[in-house]
């Protein structure tokens, strides 16, 4: 694979960041703390469900769901019967921040990653769904924005992906044709397909979360997979 490769684009969530994980953790989190301050309305079990449900009906580029959004939470006090006053949804987004920012931590592993790309001369870039605050925070917490030539991020080029413009943008400000850059990503609607549509070579990063749904149906569109840094390392380069 390493033949004429030029550059390596990574996704955000569940891909650089176990952003699935640290979601859950952070929910978890908040309810217990707003349940012991007798703000939450419901059990923490339940509202962790209920949660859940709120959160999977919002989408867009304004909308990061690590991090929450008080769209998310106001809909989530809804749904469990309980008055969404201005002071709760604070509570709440606060406590859910710092579950989230205490969990975004350095990864040694995808440190070394990267440090070899450079070191082999590769250009390097991102191209992410969610809001700048929060993604370039996620970068900074983990100590590796520096590594990236270009930092692709959906709210501020106002289209999401799958958009095809966001890949397009980004291949052209690396100054890197299609077939010379990957597409790192965990979600096969937003990273695999758009990116091998465009020509781009496609690596499916399991290292977070499980083997998605309709696997099969896009298995035609992966070039590999992968389950760990390592691993994605060796696909890449050897």
């Amino acid at each position: 694979m390493s033949e004429s490769l030029k550059a390596v684009c990574f996704d955000i969530g569940d891909v650089i960041l176990p952003a699935t994980r640290l979601r859950l953790a952070a929910v978890a989190q908040a309810a217990a703390e707003l349940h012991a301050a007798g703000l939450l309305g419901a059990g923490v079990d339940d509202f962790i469900r209920i949660y859940a449900e709120a959160d999977a009906h919002f989408e867009g580029v304004h909308i990061n769901h690590l991090f929450s959004h008080p769209d998310i939470v106001v809909e989530a006090f809804r749904l469990a019967g309980v008055a969404p006053d201005e002071a709760r949804v604070a509570a709440y987004l606060a406590a859910h921040r710092r579950a989230v920012e205490a969990g975004i931590q350095p990864d040694a592993e995808l440190t070394a990653l990267l440090d070899d790309f450079k070191a082999r001369g590769l250009r390097l870039a991102i191209i992410s769904n969610g809001t700048r605050e929060h993604q370039r925070l996620t970068l900074a917490r983990m100590g590796i924005a520096d590594y990236f030539d270009v930092i692709t991020i959906s709210e501020e080029l106002g289209v999401a992906k799958p958009a095809r413009y966001l890949f397009t943008y980004t291949l052209d400000q690396l100054g890197v044709a299609p077939p010379a850059a990957v597409m790192v990503g965990d979600d096969l609607v937003n990273d695999i397909a758009p990116a091998k549509l465009l020509g781009m070579r496609t690596a499916l990063y399991l290292g977070h979360i499980p083997p998605p749904e309709r696997l099969e149906l896009f298995r035609p569109l992966i070039d590999m997979q992968a389950s760990t840094f390592k691993e994605l390392g060796k696909l890449l380069v050897e």
